[in-house]
């Protein structure tokens, strides 16, 4: 991938992070690197293509850290509080997770840009399920945590804290 391709990646990713969809554009885009909204849509022919390539390299990168994470911890519990972690750490950077926000729009969403985000939060349930498992605890607790670490990381922007994710660690500790 060339330089500009990753730098229109990398902007347009913290963009939908902190904004939304909406408030991405081809042509901030373009200004952002200093090329025209034409020479962006060279790289993605479309808004949609866009989509669809931001949320491959998101997945790739996301996941590539929960492996980074069960290299790094031998217990269940440990990994899930790097989870944890995790979502403070895109928060703290007044973000939020790129899935949810897509999932958030997901009646604009082209049809794989929608199976992408669908495919995200399949996998993320999974590697989260397998910890849960892991702890011998029922594996519908896979879902309460998934759910709850995307709601606690809205409503912790929205409120300028990470009290709800903070509340998460410490249910945690408890299982």
């Amino acid at each position: 991938m060339n330089e500009t391709k990753e730098k229109l990646i990398k902007i347009a990713i913290t963009t939908i992070q902190k904004y939304g969809i909406n408030g991405l554009t081809i042509r901030d885009l373009g200004n952002a690197v200093g090329i025209k909204s034409s020479s962006v849509l060279y790289h993605f022919n479309n808004k949609d293509g866009l989509l669809n390539e931001l949320i491959k390299v998101y997945n790739e990168n996301f996941f590539l850290i929960l492996k980074d994470i069960d290299n790094k911890h031998t217990s269940a519990l440990d990994r899930l509080d790097a989870l944890v972690s995790l979502f403070q750490n895109v928060l703290s950077e007044d973000k939020l997770c790129l899935c949810a926000m897509l999932a958030s729009d997901n009646e604009i969403l082209d049809q794989i840009t929608k199976k992408n985000t669908q495919d995200f939060f399949r996998e993320l349930e999974i590697w989260i399920k397998n910890n849960i498992l892991e702890l011998k605890l029922d594996a519908n607790l896979s879902l309460v945590l998934i759910s709850s670490l995307e709601g606690a990381m809205l409503i912790d922007k929205l409120n300028n804290n990470s009290q709800k994710l903070s509340a998460i660690r410490v249910w945690l500790k408890t299982l």
